[in-house]
């Protein structure tokens, strides 16, 4: 309740025109031409319509009318109300009330105060140019304050609403004769007008937004101008040079500071009679000590990146910029290093700082059998905490100029030694800048995805990041494929496999991406997705099929890419790829065939690569009955040896296969090696047939 007391008075002061209390008003009629014994009746609790708030949606001397008129008939009603019901009734009417009394405010509140924007100097000097910063660092901390603070008022504005329609379905549902329908109208009216007053807030808050972020921007525009612009009088280098030299000095003592309060730390730890109170102050005089020297570290730091910036601005030849950029790096190197122990002493200081409260406020209880040196200790304790929370701002605010001075260095160095590189970067942001200001249509909503606006900038971020992880996969891909034919040691066939997976599965990713980047909501894309596939699921089936077989086909170890199959059908080859919807086979003619991927998982197929390492053939051919049969097979058998493809194990035979009636049908039968199939050869029976016909020939035998 006081912060709401405290809320409606600052209202008074600075809040802005909401726009909810002028969405689709009526026009007031003048008030010359309205009397007031016209003027519409004030809402009744006890019958509230459905736009009852509208009411109000008035100006000027009609809008006094109506909220005196409203005050009056809360009055009289609470007058006219039982003891017991005016009891109920009363928090709800004062609460109408007093926010009634603010809304003329409300429609004509205090302006925000807009600080002048201060004109650039013509030049800086190095205290201005940290001042600027240290401006910066406090409008960027209030500015942050603000946004944390409003989207916690719509956190808060969102609930009330939620609560508002409970109330509402509530209220409807009341009986009109009862007793409880005026009590339920009056919380209605009330949450609804406080709800109105919370917009207003809002409002205000973003309104405040607008105004710091303008305000971080003119700093930020006059600090790149302050660089351009930098003074440095002759008296400066030695002032530097005295400062770091106390810097120094200051640092020697801090240091001895942690050395002694370490010695005094260990020392009570050790003792066995030493309280936990006397052990928590020497850890706490430890870590505030320990504070006191990272703050000396980053002052003096800060003074030798001051030097610097001198010595840049100075343009000292006897320096390459080499040298400046690893003092860029061993510094920040350094920030960042006392940066990750601020989380820990934050947390540390501000246990003990709790700890030491409640062990106060339980001492406080037993006043009377306490003594007062443990009193003591625990608000040393408390005092220490403080002091340490104190100092932690502190280096924190020297940790923001250090890395305001550390970049503001590395863009002088960028001016000053300006390289290929620093040249290309700078145009290329120039351009973006320029492309950026000049298409803000880019940035229009064309449709929503969930929460998400989707503008053409987004789209083509999406794009692009497809493209580019297409681009990735099909390099991995390709990759891993000279990969398998460079080394013979690696098993070409399994790398196949990964690579194929591979590829899928960087194209997922990017598809991930490319929809996060855009901050899409998972949950509203996947309620899309559902819908999408239950509409198009029974025309995509076929495909959705072949896709996940051939995920299978794959990663099941039954076939891979170069294996010899046998289909069901009688087709026979070599599997050259596996598609996302098919796999090519390559017939020993050479013939491509594409088979869907889900034959290979339902029907059955014969591999002849995983159940022997060799393979036989049958070389057909006929001769005539006046031929020599025993020398036409020892013809053929040594034919078939001198062919380096055959197997010398098992031997080739020729077997009768069938007698005509003028010729008798014969078949040269071996075994061939199965590198052979791999041959991008026409036909391993052309080899073998032209084989024996020239034998044959040669021997003079009619085939």
């Amino acid at each position: 309740m006081s912060f709401l007391k405290n809320f409606r008075a600052a209202l008074s002061l600075f809040l802005l025109f909401c726009p909810i209390l002028h969405s689709a008003p009526p026009t007031p009629a003048p008030t010359s031409s309205l009397p007031k014994e016209q003027t519409a009746p004030a809402p009744n609790p006890a019958d509230l319509s459905q736009s009852w708030w509208r009411y109000y949606n008035v100006s000027g001397d009609e809008l006094q009318l109506r909220i005196q008129k409203s005050i009056e008939e809360l009055t009289r009603l609470q007058s006219s109300l039982s003891p017991e019901e005016s009891l109920d009734a009363s928090p709800f009417i004062e609460r109408i009330i007093s926010i009634l009394q603010t809304l003329p405010e409300l429609q004509h509140p205090a302006e925000l105060s807009v600080p002048e924007a201060k004109p650039f100097l013509q030049e800086y000097n190095l205290e201005e140019f940290v001042g600027l910063a240290r401006d910066l660092q406090e409008t960027q901390q209030q500015l942050k304050n603000t946004i944390l603070q409003k989207s916690l008022n719509i956190e808060i504005l969102q609930s009330g609403n939620k609560y508002l329609d409970t109330l509402v379905a509530a209220y409807l549902i009341v009986s009109e004769t009862s007793s409880k329908k005026l009590l339920h109208g009056l919380e209605v009216m009330s949450e609804k007008l406080t709800l109105i007053v919370d917009e207003f807030q809002v409002n205000y808050l973003q309104a405040l937004e607008n105004q710091q972020k303008d305000q971080v921007l003119h700093l930020q525009k006059e600090i790149d101008f302050a660089r351009n612009h930098l003074t440095f009088p002759s008296y400066l280098v030695d002032q530097i040079q005295n400062e770091v030299q106390e810097a120094q000095k200051n640092l020697k003592n801090a240091i001895t500071t942690v050395f002694n309060a370490q010695l005094a730390y260990t020392k009570v730890h050790t003792q066995y009679l030493s309280s936990p109170i006397e052990k928590a102050v020497s850890s706490q005089k430890l870590m505030k000590a320990s504070v006191g020297e990272a703050i000396s570290q980053i002052v003096l730091l800060n003074k030798e990146t001051e030097g610097t910036v001198l010595e840049v601005n100075n343009f000292d030849a006897e320096k390459t910029i080499s040298l400046y950029r690893k003092q860029i790096t061993a510094s920040q190197s350094k920030v960042n290093k006392i940066t990750r122990s601020i989380t820990d002493w934050q947390k540390n200081a501000t246990l003990d700082m709790e700890q030491a409260l409640q062990s106060l406020s339980y001492l406080q209880e037993q006043n009377s059998t306490v003594e007062s040196l443990e009193r003591e200790a625990y608000q040393t304790s408390l005092d220490l905490s403080q002091q340490t929370l104190l100092s932690i701002q502190r280096l924190e605010n020297e940790i923001f100029i250090s890395e305001f001075l550390l970049e503001q260095l590395d863009l002088l160095i960028k001016q000053k030694y300006p390289t290929l590189t620093d040249k290309i970067a700078d145009q290329t942001t120039s351009f973006l800048i320029y492309i950026q200001e000049r298409a803000e249509w880019m940035r229009e909503s064309f449709f929503k995805i969930g929460n998400t606006p989707i503008t053409f900038r987004a789209i083509l971020k999406v794009i692009a990041i497809l493209i580019l992880g297409y681009a990735f996969a099909t390099f991995v891909q390709k990759l891993l494929h000279r990969l398998g034919k460079k080394h013979n040691l690696l098993n070409e066939s399994a790398l196949y496999t990964f690579s194929r997976l591979a590829y899928f599965f960087i194209l997922l990713l990017g598809l991930v991406i490319a929809i996060s980047s855009i901050g899409i909501d998972f949950t509203a894309f996947a309620f899309i997705a559902g819908a999408f596939t239950f509409w198009i699921g029974f025309g995509l089936l076929s495909i959705i099929q072949n896709f996940v077989s051939g995920i299978i086909v794959l990663l099941d170890k039954n076939i891979r890419v170069g294996d010899y199959i046998v289909l069901e059908s009688g087709e026979k080859g070599i599997i050259l790829d596996v598609n996302v919807r098919t796999t090519i086979l390559e017939t020993l003619e050479g013939h491509k065939i594409f088979i869907p991927n889900s034959e290979l998982i339902i029907k059955k197929f014969t591999n002849k690569k995983i159940s022997d390492q060799s393979h036989r053939i049958s070389i057909p051919f006929k001769i005539s009955y006046q031929a020599d049969r025993e020398l036409v097979c020892k013809m053929a058998i040594e034919t078939a040896v001198g062919i380096p493809y055959t197997l010398p194990v098992p031997p080739p035979q020729v077997w009768m296969t069938q007698l005509n009636d003028s010729n008798i049908d014969l078949a040269l039968v071996m075994w061939v090696d199965e590198s052979s199939i791999n041959k991008k050869t026409t036909s391993l029976e052309s080899i073998y047939l032209w084989a024996i016909d020239d034998a044959l020939r040669k021997n003079k035998i009619s085939l």
